[in-house]
């Protein structure tokens, strides 16, 4: 056999190898003989951020959950202290960003009023005239209610530090307190405040 015949058997043993090595279904043809074509489809979606807000009676208040109604009982007029009771609000997202919680009356009015129009301003309870706010301290410290937001946290925005994986949660105790001094006609006074949860 001469070197060039040689050389044409090696190839074709190699090529003849290759062709073995190879799966079945690469050829395989339908009944028309007609070669399968393939695609590869990627199919996706987009789970967007969610933040929730629970608002609860802490322990001790009279707290109705179904008409979301803090009633903080009657007030001794003329009394030293203010009476108090406290709400929970609980802040739950799935966002891993930080988060903001606000609070401010329903509408610009930021006096509690009674059937009559009798006003107790917002201020500090504990002070030595009738005024009502609101504290983050557990009554430590109080503020009058604003008609415009204004956080409820230590550090603003506040972090919940979630993955993204888990929704993730925090809670921050509001405690109301109202005082009415001597001058203070009777009633029931009231006022509605807004408790506002956002991501950051």
């Amino acid at each position: 056999m001469s070197k060039m015949s040689k050389a044409i058997a090696v190839l074709g043993v190699v090529a003849g190898l290759g062709v073995a090595a190879l799966p079945l279904s690469s050829y395989a043809a339908d009944a028309d003989g007609v070669m399968p074509q393939s695609e590869n489809v990627t199919v996706q979606a987009e789970v967007g951020g969610s933040i929730s807000l629970e608002i609860a009676g802490e322990t001790g208040s009279n707290f109705n959950a179904d008409t979301n109604t803090l009633d903080l009982g009657k007030i001794i007029v003329g009394a030293a202290d203010p009476i108090t009771g406290a709400i929970k609000a609980t802040v739950s997202t799935n966002e891993t960003l930080n988060y903001a919680l606000t609070i401010r009356t329903a509408t610009t009015e930021t006096a509690m009023k009674n059937a009559n129009g009798n006003s107790i301003p917002a201020g500090d309870p504990k002070g030595t005239t009738s005024a009502w706010g609101y504290s983050t301290d557990s009554g430590t410290t109080f503020k009058p209610v604003p008609a415009t937001a204004t956080s409820l946290l230590a550090t603003n925005p506040g972090s919940l530090n979630g993955t993204g994986e888990t929704a993730a949660t925090a809670d921050t105790t509001i405690t109301f307190g109202v005082k009415a001094d001597s001058n203070q006609a009777p009633g029931v006074y009231s006022n509605q405040v807004v408790i506002t949860a956002s991501v950051k």
